[in-house]
């Protein structure tokens, strides 16, 4: 399986609009997903920041995104349901570190061999709850890292 985008390289800065500076904070760059298993009942979707002052802080959490999906467009959210992330909020929040440091944005898709059941998992739920359902679970997973910083 792969991930890419059409906005930035692996390991390249993530452009300015998909950021909390830029002209929205929740929208979300473009990414397209390759070679998912034939298997995969659903899909999920994680965005973290290791470099985070506090531990890893996530910016984006979903999940039960139908398998079918290659291609998440920009400033919109895939099908699925989407988390709570470390804002307490649901959906994508861009990057925001803090000035004079860089950060690196870990985006992971994941295919999954069932889709996760709303008794276990609903909106309220985290990055930590949908890592912790998840295993045991996963078929494939793949990556893309964006980097931020702020002068």
């Amino acid at each position: 399986m792969q991930i890419y985008s059409s906005a930035f390289q692996n390991g390249q800065p993530i452009p300015f609009d998909y950021t909390a500076d830029g002209n929205d904070n929740t929208y979300n760059p473009p990414l397209e997903i390759s070679d998912i298993p034939s298997n995969a009942a659903s899909l999920a979707l994680i965005c973290s920041d290791p470099d985070a002052p506090s531990g890893p802080y996530f910016h984006w959490v979903a999940w039960n995104i139908p398998p079918i999906t290659t291609e998440i467009s920009a400033g919109t959210p895939p099908a699925g349901v989407a988390g709570r992330n470390s804002g307490g909020y649901n959906g994508y929040r861009g990057p925001n570190p803090p000035a004079g440091s860089a950060h690196h944005y870990h985006f992971t898709v994941y295919a999954l061999n069932e889709m996760i059941p709303g008794n276990i998992l609903t909106s309220y739920s985290s990055a930590a709850d949908l890592v912790q359902t998840m295993a045991g679970h996963i078929l494939a997973q793949a990556e893309i890292i964006g980097t931020y910083s702020k002068g």
